[in-house]
């Protein structure tokens, strides 16, 4: 057929994967404009409006994902698309026509719906229909959305703020309609989720799906991702019958060495913000006019160019390095510079210390968008167990958002310019988060470059320390690079789980 063998994860033969079947990596770019609608409203939104506005944007960002889990496993990926996008044009419509600040702020609560949901989806299809060896590579895709969408904020405000009148952001608010528009253009060409119709035993309409997904062409392909699928779909659905659980599947997140797993996935994602990212990202301006920095503009410019730059070097990196190597080291660094930026807060010379302060920023935002930024949405997105995928996402989503909106609601209260307080000693409150951080991910974050869900559940089953998890699976597949299970292998596996895998599900 080819000069691949897919029935081997291969990790080497990850970029001849990408550029073959690049039809897949389209839709993962088409399904995370969710994350990089909410990175252009995240900065539109602090041009446009006060602290309630905010408020209401992350409780709404919250209450979507937090019903996204089950909302995708009744619905589907797909229709859970066109319903945030549906529900976003109704949002960004009454932020157009409001007159006074409740509807404005009403508009925001629902627009914050839609994006809990397209946030808590686009992780959650490509993390479950996407090749081994490509799916750090697509996942990255979930952080470096937000910091385009950001970036295009940033570039376009120029332009905007020379309009005259109402119009300069009025215009920005109605360009929030692009995002919508694109997801009603691509979702009659998009593709359900595979292993979600394979869940539904609508195995025709799962071929169908990867035909959409991959092409006409490489059959032999598709029949292999089809086994694939089916047969994550098997084993999950066999554990979950042997376990015999009845209950709320957001509480089986929380049971057994499940509640590691979510627990490791909610720090994955929270990390970003106990490390300061809204306070050191979101308060760039404030210290480049505390050194009296006239083009603002210009030095943003470049400060998001060295982010992005950075975000996309992930995708080669997160597949070469890993995942614990570009996250923990990384960590500890960002939480050192962050010590740093708190005694500068309390030197007295504010034009000095502001600027070991801003640069400090751009180390800070490149390490940050290399490491933790795009590969603790990975890590988040990948831990779950299959049957409580959805379920751990909302609950991932959800925790963002709610960290989120407490950073952005205490900082300006700890920023006291008349007080002497630069900004730079609310450093040290994130510094001490940052300890936190660092301490939880050396000791429970795993490498899980190349390994599938199966080796997942048997690792966290086997109680393997995270620190470990290569170098025990090695042990368990020999040196074959990780083949994985065929249909007879999974049976037996599923049969021996009974002592190992049971209190997974």
């Amino acid at each position: 057929m080819e000069d691949i063998n897919y029935r081997v994860v291969d990790m080497d033969a990850k970029w001849r994967i990408i550029r073959r079947h690049w039809r897949f990596a389209f839709w993962a770019v088409w399904v995370s404009l969710g994350p990089m609608m909410i990175g252009f409203d995240s900065v539109a939104g602090g041009q446009l409006i006060a602290m309630p506005a905010f408020q209401q944007k992350y409780a709404g960002d919250f209450f979507g994902a937090l019903i996204c889990g089950y909302l995708m496993d009744y619905t589907g990926r797909k229709r859970s698309v066109l319903l945030a996008a549906t529900i976003s044009c109704v949002g960004i419509g009454l932020q157009y026509v409001s007159a006074t600040w409740r509807v404005f702020f009403a508009g925001k609560f629902i627009n914050g719906i839609a994006f809990g949901i397209w946030f808590t989806v686009a992780p959650t299809w490509i993390g479950e229909n996407a090749r081994p060896e490509c799916r750090g590579f697509f996942l990255c895709l979930y952080n470096s959305s937000i910091v385009y969408g950001q970036a295009l904020v940033v570039f376009i405000s120029k332009g905007l703020v020379r309009i005259p009148g109402k119009w300069s952001f009025q215009s920005t608010i109605l360009l929030q309609f692009l995002f919508p528009a694109l997801g009603y253009a691509g979702y009659l060409f998009f593709a359900e989720s595979p292993y979600w119709l394979l869940s539904r035993d609508m195995d025709d309409d799962a071929r169908k799906a990867l035909r959409k997904l991959y092409g006409s062409n490489y059959q032999e392909f598709r029949d292999i991702e089809f086994d694939r699928l089916s047969e994550n779909v098997r084993f999950s659905t066999n554990l979950r019958r042997m376990a015999n659980e009845g209950g709320l599947a957001v509480l089986k997140c929380f049971r057994g060495t499940n509640l590691k797993r979510t627990m490791t996935s909610l720090l994955a994602a929270a990390g970003q913000q106990l490390l300061g990212a809204s306070f050191v990202l979101g308060y760039v301006t404030y210290f480049l006019e505390l050194v009296h920095v006239e083009n603002t503009f210009l030095v943003t410019v470049i400060l998001f160019v060295v982010m992005i730059i950075s975000t996309t070097s992930t995708f080669v990196l997160i597949e070469i390095l890993g995942r614990r190597t570009l996250l923990v080291p990384a960590t500890f660094v960002l939480t050192f510079i962050l010590l740093l930026i708190g005694i500068m807060g309390c030197i007295p010379n504010q034009v000095a210390a502001g600027w070991v302060i801003t640069v400090c920023i751009f180390i800070w935002g490149a390490i940050y968008q290399l490491s933790l930024g795009s590969t603790g949405f990975v890590m988040a997105s990948e831990l779950s167990t299959l049957t409580l995928r959805a379920q751990t996402q909302s609950l991932v989503a959800a925790t963002d958002s709610v960290v989120a909106g407490i950073s952005g609601f205490t900082i300006p209260y700890m920023i006291n310019p008349d007080a002497g307080n630069m900004g730079g000693k609310v450093g040290f409150v994130f510094f001490a988060m940052g300890v936190f951080v660092c301490i939880g991910y050396y000791f429970f974050i795993p490498e899980t470059k190349g390994l599938s869900f199966d080796d997942m559940d048997w690792l966290y089953a086997q109680k393997v320390s995270p620190r470990k998890f290569q170098e025990a699976i090695k042990d368990r597949i020999g040196s074959d690079g990780g083949v994985w299970r065929t249909v007879t292998a999974v049976e037996k596996v599923v049969a021996d789980a009974k002592e190992t895998h049971i209190e997974h599900v």
